[in-house]
Parts: C-alpha cells; sequence; structure tokens
C-alpha cells in the first residue's frame, strides 16, 4: 500500500497507512536513559474503560510486561472502570487522575469520531490529552449467529436482524450505516455492559448476530468461533479485505458512491489505532516521554509478543506522537463530511 499524499486523497483515507508504520516500532527504544528518579512513582493505576472484553484482554497482557520498561520497574496494575463506552474513564482522566504518570487507561477508538457526530458524548478536547500509543490496528465485522437465518450480507437486506451494542458508540455507528445508508433491515439494542454479554446474547437467541466486533476480539474470545461456522461473518467495516477473510466484502465495497465511501472513511478512522491508551491531559513531557518509551519497548519485549501469539492477539503498534497525530487528523474532518456523518447517526 502506498502511503504517499495527493491532492485527490481523502484525509480520512490516509489514515489505513498509520499500520504500515508499525514494523518501525518494533525495535526497543534508546533515545533516552531515565532513572527512578526521573519517574518516582511506584504504581501506575492502568484503567480499563470497559468490563471484561477485547479491550480489557488486550490491557492486561500489556500491564503484565510494561512494568519492567519503566524507570524502577513500578507495578502496572489493571483497574476495570466501565461505563457508557469508556466515556466515564475519560472524564476521570480529565478530571480527577493524578497527572503525574502513575494513572492512563485504554479507551474506546469510537470517541474519537462521536464527539463529533452524537450530541450525547462530552466534547472532549483528545488533541489534548497525553497520547501513550495503540497495541494494534483493527479491523471490524459484523457477523451473525449460526441458527440466525442471516447468512450472507446480502440477506441483511431482505431479512430483520437484530444485534446490540455497549452503548452508541462504534456499535451504534456500524448499524447506522446498514441501516440509512446500505439499506439492511437492521434493529439495534444497546445498554449491554461488555463484550462478553453480548455474545451471551447472540447464544440465548436474544440477539441476532453482533456488528462493530474487532476481529482480534473474535480471535481472542472465542477463537474457535469462525472455525466451527458458529458465526457467519457478513461484512467487515475496513479498507481492504483482511487475507484471513478473503471472501468477505468491505463496507467501501457495497456503498453505492463516492459520498458514502468518503463517509464510511471518516466514520471508521479509529480502526487505525484500535486499542488506544492516553493519559491525562496535565501530564508533563518528561514523563509522557518515558511511558511512550515504555509502551514501545514492551511492544518490541519477546515475552510480551510470545504471550500475544499464545493468546491469539495481533499486535500491530502505533507510537504515541503518530496517535497524536491521527487524532488530530480526524479533528480536521471537512465540516461537510462531518455533518453528513451526524444526520447519518441521528436517531
Amino acid at each position: 500500500m502506498s502511503c504517499k499524499r495527493n491532492r485527490a486523497t481523502s484525509r480520512v483515507k490516509t489514515l489505513a497507512c498509520a499500520g504500515a508504520l508499525a514494523a518501525m516500532l518494533l525495535a526497543p527504544s534508546s533515545a533516552f536513559a531515565a532513572s527512578p528518579e526521573d519517574f518516582p512513582v511506584r504504581r501506575v493505576n492502568f484503567y480499563i474503560g470497559f468490563a471484561a472484553g477485547g479491550y480489557d484482554s488486550y490491557a492486561r497482557l500489556l500491564t503484565r510486561h510494561m512494568g519492567r520498561y519503566l524507570p524502577g520497574s513500578p507495578d502496572v496494575v489493571p483497574m476495570n472502570m466501565p461505563g457508557a463506552g469508556s466515556v466515564k474513564l475519560v472524564q476521570y482522566l480529565n478530571s480527577a487522575a493524578p497527572a503525574d504518570g502513575s494513572a492512563m487507561g485504554i479507551i474506546d477508538r469510537g470517541l474519537f469520531v462521536a464527539i463529533f457526530t452524537n450530541p450525547a458524548i462530552p466534547k472532549f478536547d483528545f488533541p489534548a490529552m497525553k497520547w501513550i500509543g495503540s497495541i494494534t490496528n483493527e479491523n471490524l465485522l459484523c457477523v451473525s449467529w449460526h441458527a440466525s437465518p442471516v447468512k450472507v450480507f446480502e440477506d441483511m437486506l431482505t431479512r430483520d436482524f437484530v444485534t446490540g451494542g455497549v452503548t452508541q458508540g462504534v456499535a451504534w455507528t456500524s448499524a447506522a450505516v446498514m441501516q440509512k445508508m446500505l439499506g439492511a433491515k437492521l434493529k439495534f439494542i444497546s445498554g449491554y455492559p461488555g463484550g462478553n454479554e453480548i455474545l451471551i446474547a447472540m447464544e440465548r437467541g436474544e440477539l441476532d448476530g453482533r456488528c462493530a466486533w474487532s476481529h482480534s476480539s473474535v480471535m481472542t474470545s472465542r477463537p474457535d468461533w469462525i472455525a466451527e461456522k458458529k458465526i457467519n461473518v457478513l461484512l467487515q467495516y475496513a479498507l481492504t479485505r483482511s487475507p484471513e477473510l478473503p471472501d468477505v466484502p468491505t463496507t467501501l465495497e457495497v456503498a453505492k458512491d463516492d459520498r458514502q465511501r468518503d463517509i464510511i472513511r471518516f466514520l471508521f478512522a479509529p480502526e487505525a489505532v484500535a486499542r488506544p491508551i492516553v493519559a491525562p491531559p496535565g501530564l508533563n513531557p518528561a514523563r509522557l516521554a518515558i511511558l511512550r518509551k515504555g509502551f514501545l519497548d514492551t511492544m518490541a519485549d519477546k515475552a510480551f509478543r510470545a504471550e500475544a501469539d499464545k493468546l491469539g492477539m495481533d499486535i500491530n503498534p502505533t507510537s504515541g506522537d503518530r496517535l497524536a497525530e491521527i487524532i488530530s487528523e480526524i479533528a480536521q474532518t471537512p465540516p461537510d463530511i462531518i455533518e453528513e456523518a451526524r444526520e447519518l447517526l441521528k436517531q
């Protein structure tokens, strides 16, 4: 994939190139060596904006290894703080969390777009927050339970399909695209506390399926479901088809025109930084640099990579400075694209 930009290239389209930089990040960082005096933190609380699920699994993997790459080897302790699709955690980091390096967290990437499109989401100043890095990029899937009469995307155009989500975040975004843009006969139910509850609802027959489910989360939380055909993969919310799912179309492929494709690119741009890690806005540059270095060194750690492979987790990191650039680029999306996206997502 070429990352060269030209005037005909959409800003959000270029965000797909973020993953191409990952290979450059996997060598241990050696720009500076910090001492425990530079980072006098003995415990880092790592907050997770969800209950059990994909974000939780990635966060706990990271916390098991990252302390070795911070000065003084502090304990890095995972702590769940679910609420409103991680909005509660973002509010805490912006208002009450200590800004000394002892608090950071992993949040819903969908919020980067939701602050522009969903009036119920507080207008967080994400560019002002301190970005540590993203563990991987992602493509989202829409799947149906094997007992559902919906087996392929085209079935959604003629058959009712009930799906659910935690909040009206990226799950609702995918549902709105399916309903209003692509013409699917889809009903969306929000309010599930986490991904595991959504999967249980599918097994019970309460839901026909789940959309906006991270491919990596599928392979982490239910690794056999695709191979054993317990689910049908209907659609990929991605710019290109995953090599692992070559026969499943993308939303860009089933979109009707270029305008729809521009809106889709904006709405799903955050998938380039699928597991974003952030600290409070008041964190000083020196400690931010320490946390960013610790993150990148962890990404290169052999034990970390081996555990990720064992758990079936995809590791494709983005550095903190590049993550900050991507968030700024999303914030600079042309107003007309944002307005059309906002109208699309209205209920």
